[in-house]
């Protein structure tokens, strides 16, 4: 529904602020990390149900991409 993607949008714009205000200082970077990745699973959540659940490979391929980038960092 309509409102639920408004809410989901909103709350990783919210998430994105909170992860732009802790990267001003170098030493909250992980906290920025974290809150930058809470806005994306809000934004997946709100394409996905707006997609209707249907599945996407590209998107797959994408979130694969970033997992693996993830891993090697704190691999």
């Amino acid at each position: 529904s309509k409102g639920f993607y408004r809410r989901a949008i909103l709350a990783g714009l919210a998430f994105s602020l909170v992860g732009d205000t802790f990267l001003i200082e170098p030493r909250n970077f992980v906290y920025g990390l974290a809150a930058f990745l809470a806005a994306h699973l809000c934004y997946i959540a709100a394409f996905a149900r707006a997609g209707g659940g249907r599945f996407n490979a590209l998107s797959l391929a994408a979130f694969a991409v970033g997992a693996v980038m993830l891993a090697l960092i704190y691999g």
